[in-house]
Order: C-alpha cells, then sequence, then structure tokens
C-alpha cells in the first residue's frame, strides 16, 4: 500500500509504502518483553 501526499501544483510531498505477508506473529504474545524471531524478515 502507498501513502501518497500531493502539493498543490500535483507534485509529491510525501511517500510512504508500507507492505506485510502472511508469516506474521505478535512479540508481546507471552509477556510485557518482546520475543523477536531470530533470522532475517522475508519481505516480498
Amino acid at each position: 500500500m502507498s501513502l501518497i501526499e500531493w502539493t498543490s501544483d500535483n507534485k509529491i510531498k510525501l511517500l510512504k509504502e508500507f507492505g506485510c505477508n502472511l508469516n506474521n506473529y505478535n512479540p508481546y504474545q507471552h509477556g510485557d518483553v518482546p520475543q523477536f524471531r531470530k533470522g532475517q524478515a522475508n519481505w516480498f
């Protein structure tokens, strides 16, 4: 997904891109201290 903010003269002022995949998790599932997975994240 892309979030684009335009100027009044139709130029890009701000561009942010977001993505996710089905292989996600909640690092806070087992308490207040986050438990991160080892290894590199799989991006598209």
